[in-house]
């Protein structure tokens, strides 16, 4: 039947997303009790993660990374009946792309501290382009002398303060790791 709802049970995944925002919420030391003293199967380790996550996702925020569109959740959008066709508009003027507009901009260097020796392992990198150029891509590279070699990008993509900004956790319980985000500018 249209318009009742199902409810579902919830996945692994969620259960440990609401254990991470019990440890944000709560304070590590009172999660970390909560979490040895359940009987759900999740561990410290699973705990720790998530709670890195959580930090991945604010520190995104914090940087002003877009959410994806794609992941809204809400009521499905019902179109109506298309409608006729506008007549033609006048032809724009030509474009003034090339490849001299194109710049490639450098964040600074950021450095993670070992996976579980805090929320250090978490970083984040933003790379702004100049005024007057847009952001049209980006990405991250590894640093000297310490390049991640096991990590987790939790966010890469266009932030609001018109540049590209990388969220990253160190998963090496052993290393540090160095990182630095980069924008393509163009304009």
């Amino acid at each position: 039947m249209k318009g009742l709802l199902r409810v579902r049970r919830p996945s692994p995944a969620m259960v440990v997303a609401l254990i991470a925002l019990f440890v944000a919420l709560s304070g590590g030391a009172a999660a970390g009790t909560y979490v040895a003293t359940t009987r759900s199967g999740v561990t410290k380790a699973d705990a720790l993660r998530a709670s890195t996550a959580l930090r991945a996702s604010v520190l995104a925020r914090r940087i002003g990374i877009k959410p994806n569109p794609m992941l809204k959740v809400g009521k499905p959008i019902t179109r109506g009946p298309r409608g006729p066709r506008g007549r033609r508009g006048p032809r724009g003027p030509a474009g003034g792309f090339t490849s001299a507009n194109v710049s490639y901009v450098p964040a600074p260097v950021t450095v993670m501290c070992a996976f579980g020796a805090g929320t250090c392992a978490v970083g984040s990198s933003e790379a702004l382009c100049p005024a007057g150029k847009m952001a049209i891509g980006g990405g991250w590279i590894g640093d000297a002398p310490d390049p991640p070699l096991s990590a987790t990008v939790a966010y890469s993509a266009p932030t609001v303060h018109n540049g590209w900004g990388v969220v990253m956790t160190n998963n090496s319980s052993a290393a540090t790791a160095s990182y630095h985000a980069f924008a393509v500018c163009a304009g």
